[in-house]
């Protein structure tokens, strides 16, 4: 099995301190942080550059606190 390595990329908005869980899929990557200050979901492409970062709070499409991630192939979500 090949291994290679990707290099993510970091910015103020994907500063990752604490990876406790990691998912590669096809074309994305999901990096869970859990550190005390971000506690956040980061998604980059297969490159490594950075796509999107999870909201906090209590509202629509926030997350409050993320203890683990899980990916659906099914619904590729």
């Amino acid at each position: 099995e090949d291994v290679k390595l990707i290099k993510l990329e970091t910015n103020e908005n994907c500063f990752i301190q604490y990876i406790s869980s990691v998912i590669v899929t096809d074309d994305r990557i999901f990096v869970l942080d859990e550190s005390y200050t971000n506690n956040q979901i980061m998604v980059f492409d297969k490159e490594g550059k950075w796509i999107a970062t999870s909201r906090r709070g209590n509202g629509p499409g926030e997350i409050v606190h993320a203890f683990d991630i899980t990916y659906d192939k099914q619904k590729d979500r």
